[in-house]
């Protein structure tokens, strides 16, 4: 069966599976013994099974969302229905999580309603499924061409470096020893402040940290080694599944593979060098944009060709609007961007069946807006103005990362430069691809086709644009617009050209592949310069020798909710290492802007600005805005640097004990009540 032949007629699809059939027994036994493993790694024994995460998400978000997938008629056999079935499994747990972090609940709690939610719906769901459509097979050397591609594409994720922010904060949620909340207690400002600082209700952390409580060994490292490979293989699989829903034979699904692992080896990430599908590849934006964003849209145009009904449209909108809800706001302005512009174009182009396919279309966005209002309405975490001394300090922060002489400078409203990088803009995959994605605009229209031209004229609108860039600037910040290439639909615009022709009456020739292989070696030039942090992207997230002796004994010596003070290296790695501390000040001024409670920025800042003048101090002695910084915020530890000259100090005054020390760091407990103003003047 093609799989541009609609399986099925009508909203009333054909049932194949009887409850309680036998095939669906040992699926269920298995399933049953992941949750069992799971249960004992959250409760009896925590941290003590090795890739422990992996039978967690697997029974709470992976076989909720399969069975989801069947029983709503959109997948085409096993593994197209464990990926369509991944944004509706997130779907599912959002309430869960929403419940969780409003209460308050414990990490153990969380997860053992989202294990049981998740069997529940799976049965559920399970017992009436429908029939698979037919999934086109690859031939022996395409399977050998995917297998050599994504052993490659494996060795590049093992061996780069990461970004830190998802494994650090799942590791601070999971603290194994004494049940940490889902929602951190902070000494200086008071019990409401989120244990991960980016949204109140961040699904992906949450399950994450989850996860990481039943994982054994060192959580940082495990996670950092083992949660990008698992990220990395759903991706490519995701990638490889729009690129045959769209090309419609296995061999383009290949080269949207190919073409997407290309553009993220040699595209920047941000305003500096650095591979951004390497460096990111464990961060939630990168989960949404490479796994989510393609089997969404992905089951959106298999849905329209098997004819599904409007309830059913509605339905797998609104559990995937959830599921962008749970991981980050702005996937979700993203993907209702590019969808709006879908319907218009095929309204303006007059698309065949173009007044069912909008309606359905625009009945999906409309679920998507009720999942992101409801989050949004829970959230107390996100973008938020602050005082003018705040805004101030952002335009600071701003002008001092001008030093980046190959960025190209655009004004926001506010006439505050935005740097871009130029490779991001202009290199040649991009350019390239984005030419013939624009093209497809005048070629003979499909869903499909008209699909990928919109995401791409979505990306050119709200990234490239002079006129809309300082919008995006002011509403979602700087990160997001050097993130927005992420979304540029590269991999998928020549399977897009191959559906279009096929249309035509026309067939691609084969060797069109080796033309795209040629056109994605264009990235080879960039190549030298993304790999050049390599070692330090590598080297960051984990601790030195002599920082684990630190952490060791600060993790012995400590008590929970204490407070320490670091900077550096060492503020990015404690959260992970000693998650019972309390830290100080850890994302920065800038990045407290975006993080904190809307009503808390000014007290945030204010907090970061005094952890950053006490580390300014370097070079001369302990000064009374020392003393302010450790009594007003009741510090009990310090991480120095052994270069620091107050290291040498640290005998000479009362209150100040130093713990541990060793050839590059020093760890000083302090006791607030013995601390004297006069001896730090």
């Amino acid at each position: 069966m093609s799989l541009s032949q609609d399986s099925r007629r009508g909203s009333s699809p054909v049932r194949s599976a009887t409850p309680g059939s036998a095939g669906r027994q040992l699926p269920l036994l298995i399933l049953a013994a992941f949750a069992a493993i799971s249960l004992v790694g959250l409760w009896i024994a925590p941290r003590s099974i090795a890739w422990g995460f992996v039978p967690f998400l697997a029974v709470a978000v992976g076989a909720p969302g399969y069975a989801l997938s069947r029983r709503l008629g959109v997948g085409g056999g096993s593994l197209v229905d464990v990926l369509v079935g991944l944004p509706l499994g997130l779907g599912v747990q959002f309430p869960v999580f929403a419940v969780a972090a409003t209460f308050h609940l414990t990490a153990s709690v969380f997860g053992t309603a989202a294990l049981v939610v998740g069997l529940v719906v799976y049965l559920w769901a399970g017992r009436d499924p429908v029939e698979a459509a037919a999934w086109p097979s690859a031939g022996n050397w395409l399977r050998l061409y995917l297998w050599g591609i994504g052993l490659v594409a494996l060795a590049a994720v093992w061996f780069a470096g990461r970004d830190s922010d998802d494994w650090a904060y799942g590791a601070f949620v999971a603290d194994a020893s004494e049940n940490y909340p889902l929602s951190a207690f902070d000494p200086a400002l008071g019990e409401d402040i989120p244990a991960f600082p980016r949204q109140r209700l961040n699904l992906w952390l949450g399950l994450l940290g989850a996860g990481a409580r039943i994982t054994s060994g060192s959580v940082p490292t495990m996670l950092q080694d083992s949660l990008p490979i698992v990220i990395g293989i759903v991706a490519m699989f995701a990638t490889y599944f729009l690129g045959v829903v769209l090309g419609k034979t296995p061999k383009w699904g290949a080269v949207a593979l190919t073409i997407q692992l290309a553009w993220f080896a040699g595209t920047v990430m941000h305003s500096q060098p650095g591979h951004a599908f390497l460096n990111r590849v464990g961060e939630d934006k990168f989960l949404a944009t490479l796994v989510l964003f393609p089997v969404i849209l992905g089951a959106i145009v298999l849905a329209l060709r098997r004819g599904l009904s409007m309830i059913r449209f509605g339905v797998i909108g609104l559990l995937s609007g959830f599921g962008l809800a749970g991981i980050h706001p702005v996937n979700h302005f993203l993907l209702l961007a590019g969808l709006g512009i879908w319907v218009v174009a095929m309204v303006v182009t007059r698309t065949p069946g173009f007044r069912k396919l909008a309606v359905h279309v625009v009945m999906f966005s409309l679920a998507i807006v009720v999942a992101l209002v409801a989050s949004l309405q829970m959230g107390s975490i996100g973008p938020a103005p602050g005082s003018e001394d705040a805004l101030a300090l952002e335009a600071q922060m701003l002008q001092a990362e001008q030093p980046f002489g190959n960025s190209r400078i655009i004004l926001n409203s506010d006439g505050e430069p935005i740097l871009v990088h130029p490779q991001v803009v202009s290199q040649s995959l991009t350019l390239v691809m984005v030419a013939l994605a624009l093209a497809l605009l005048v070629v003979r229209r499909s869903p499909s086709t008209l699909m990928v031209a919109s995401l791409v004229l979505t990306v050119i609108l709200f990234a490239f644009n002079p006129l809309a860039v300082p919008l995006v600037v002011d509403t979602l910040g700087v990160n997001m617009l050097w993130r927005f290439t992420w979304l540029l639909p590269v991999p998928f615009v020549i399977p897009a050209y191959a559906a279009a022709f096929r249309g035509n009456g026309v067939e691609i020739p084969s060797g069109a592949v080796f033309v795209i292989l040629i056109v994605a070696a264009m990235q080879l030039p960039t190549l030298q310069a993304s790999y050049t942090t390599y070692e330090k992207g590598r080297s960051a997230w984990r601790a030195t020798a002599a920082l684990e002796q630190v952490y060791d004994v600060l993790s012995a010596e400590a008590q929970r909710h204490d407070v320490a003070l670091a900077t550096g290296i060492p503020s990015l790695q404690l959260p992970a290492h000693v998650p019972k501390v309390s830290q100080l000040a850890y994302r920065g001024p800038l990045g407290t802007r975006w993080h904190f409670p809307r009503e808390r920025v000014d007290e945030g800042v204010a907090r970061e600005l005094a952890v950053q003048a006490f580390y300014t101090n370097i070079g001369r002695d302990f000064n009374q805005s020392d003393y302010d910084t450790l009594t007003d915020y009741d510090v009990a530890y310090i991480i120095l640097a052994v270069d620091d000259p107050r290291f040498s100090q640290v005998s000479d005054i009362r209150g100040l004990e130093l713990l541990f020390s060793n050839l590059e760091w020093a760890l000083v407990s302090v006791d607030v009540d013995s601390l004297k103003w006069f001896e730090f003047i």
